[in-house]
Parts: C-alpha cells; structure tokens; sequence
C-alpha cells in the first residue's frame, strides 16, 4: 500500500471570553473560535469565469465541510465524511478539473484510501454545491474509485471528446502476465441528467496498449 507523509495535525482554537467586572463572578463558558480553513483555494466553480473561493474545514474527526463563495457572492456548502488523513495522512481536497459539459471546474475530495483511493466529486448545479454520481458505481454511487500500480491493477477514468460530445471511460485493469492487462471498460457519454452509459467491454491488451490507462482522472488539467 502506498504511504504518504502525514502532515501536522489540526488544531481548533478556543476563545474564552471573560465575564465582565462587576457584573458576574461565574465565568463566562468557554466559545469555540471560527474553525480556520484546513484548506483554501481560488479555482472558477460556476462557471463564470472568475475564480471562486473555496474553503475545507475540519469539523471533527473524519468530517469535513466543503464551501464555496463564488466571485458574485453567492454562498454553498456541502458536508462529507473522508478518512484520507486517517489512511494516508494527506489532506482530502487534491484538486479541480473540468469533468463534465457544463462549465467551470469540478471539485475533488479524497473520500477513503488502502490499494486505491475514493473520491468524492462535487459539482455546482442551481446555485447549489452537489455530489456528482459516478459513471460507474462501485462501492456507493458518489464514489469515484481510483487504483494505479503499474504491474499489478489500475482503476480510473479517461476523459475526451468526440463529435461535440464529452465521454468518459471508466477502466478496470489487473495484469494477467507478460504482457497481457485483462478487465472491463465502460463508456459513458454526459448528458444533462449525467453521466449515460453507451458501452462496455471486455479488454485484453498488451502492454503498449494499457500506457493510456494510467489509473486515477486523466484527459483533464488537474488544478491544484
């Protein structure tokens, strides 16, 4: 299993507030300060093309609160559970990337890691942040299963174009000896409703075949 370097543990802050002289002699109880962001970023989430702000904080063990301030002020968040710190000792949020047809960036946050890793994809829709199904559902239907270990399996999602269309093909692949890579592709194409299924296939393929699945998102910029 991959490790990673932990990263220094969060801390939350406490204000106490004294009680005011004369007027008390109880003290005031002690008043948790504003969490400070565990993580903050500017990447184009609606689609306006203006950065917005977005801000993860840790909320207590394994849960995070994802928000989103856009460049006009509107305001969104959306709560999830994420054991990444716990399991690779690394921070959930590990980019943006443009997924899908509709503009500006999809948000990608680390759900849960061992061989591979799950990650929750979340999406501005109506003003609203949302989770954004996966095209192929593995463990729960917001989970986006990465895998990517180059002489045994890898598991990901290769995104293009084609004929105007935006397709997605979500890859299971374990090597079965030298050189033959065995498993399944499934082809989705976007539509307003999300992802659709169109296609999906069983593979055997060489190993100069399997270099375009490379395992975890590819065919999109990852904005950190």
């Amino acid at each position: 299993m991959t490790r990673f370097r932990p990263l220094p543990v969060f801390a939350i802050a406490l204000a106490l507030t004294a009680p005011a002289a004369g007027l008390s002699s109880t003290p005031a109880a002690a008043a948790p300060a504003p969490r400070a962001a565990l993580q903050t970023v500017k990447v184009d989430v609606d689609g306006d093309g203006r950065k917005d702000t977005v801000k993860i904080t840790k909320v207590k063990k394994h849960l995070y609160k994802v928000a989103v301030t856009t460049a006009k002020g509107r305001k969104a968040s959306l709560a999830l559970t994420s054991t990444i710190q716990t399991d690779w000792g690394i921070k959930p949020y590990w980019g943006a990337a443009k997924l899908d047809k509709v503009k500006g960036h999809e948000l990608l946050v680390a759900t849960g890691g061992s061989d591979g890793y799950t990650t929750a994809v979340l999406t501005w829709r109506n003003n609203k942040l949302v989770r954004q199904a996966a095209p192929l559902a593995r463990s729960s239907t917001y989970a986006w299963y990465s895998l990517a270990t180059p002489d045994w399996g890898r598991c990901g999602y290769r995104f293009y174009d084609k004929s105007g269309k935006r397709y997605v093909e979500q890859y299971t692949l374990f090597k079965m000896g030298t050189p033959r890579w065995e498993g399944t592709v499934v082809t989705s194409v976007w539509k307003s409703a999300g992802w659709t299924k169109t296609s999906s296939k069983k593979v055997k393929l060489t190993s100069k075949q399997v270099k375009k699945y490379t395992g975890g998102f590819h065919g999109v910029t990852i904005v950190r």
